[in-house]
């Protein structure tokens, strides 16, 4: 028992060292995106001609509080959908591929359990803690996506194409698809607690689930 635990334990510190890149590619899109603001805002010095600071605060200020109000979606918003169930769409846009390269993705999956043994899981036997997790992670997924989209918005009304097409860009890969990876995923685990017989609310989802349509 005490073997499976280092075994475990030395599996989750691999992981941790391989999602370093997935997590620094996260980066292509926030640094730029923060560096943006500090740049319209005078607090950079830069090469191009800048919008006043009381121009831009506005529009700062703005673009912070499309945020927060993610955080506060009902939890009937989190339960998946009939549809998703199918995850139809979700493969079809390419969720399944983006998987694969994600912090904690196919990819680093493969490679942990490929060196410590086919058993580990990121979440260890403790399934139930994805869901709750999933749910926190795409909250904050659309209030960056919310921020990102105003900001590359605001690049463009003000002339900045290649800023607004950087940020805008990026921030597919950034939000928009790990938001809709957080659903697929959590469809995912329901359909397979289902199919076990158990009850939705033991994956903190809540009983509404169990009157959602056919799950194929």
């Amino acid at each position: 028992m005490e073997r499976a635990g280092h075994q475990l334990e030395a599996a989750r510190r691999l992981a941790g060292r391989l999602n370093y890149l997935p997590i620094a590619a996260f980066g292509l899109w926030s640094i730029p995106a923060k560096l943006f603001w500090l740049i319209a805002l005078g607090l950079v010095p830069w090469f191009h001609p800048v919008p006043s600071f009381e121009a831009v605060l506005p529009w700062f200020v703005g673009a912070l509080l499309t945020g927060p109000p993610a955080f506060l979606l009902p939890r009937a918003f989190h339960e998946p959908k009939a549809w998703e169930y199918r995850g139809t769409f979700y493969r079809g846009a390419g969720v399944e591929l983006f998987r694969a390269i994600v912090a904690n993705g196919d990819l680093v999956n493969r490679f942990v359990r490929a060196r410590h043994g086919s058993g580990y899981s990121v979440y260890g036997p403790d399934i139930e803690r994805l869901v709750p997790k999933s749910i926190f992670n795409e909250r904050r997924h659309i209030a960056y996506l919310c921020w990102g989209m105003v900001s590359a918005y605001y690049a463009w009304s003000i002339g900045w194409s290649g800023w607004a097409l950087w940020l805008a860009v990026t921030n597919i890969g950034a939000n928009l698809y790990p938001t809709m990876l957080q659903r697929y995923s959590r469809a995912r685990v329901m359909r397979l607690a289902t199919a076990a017989q158990r009850r939705p609310r033991d994956l903190g989802i809540g009983a509404g689930l169990a009157s959602e349509g056919a799950i194929g």
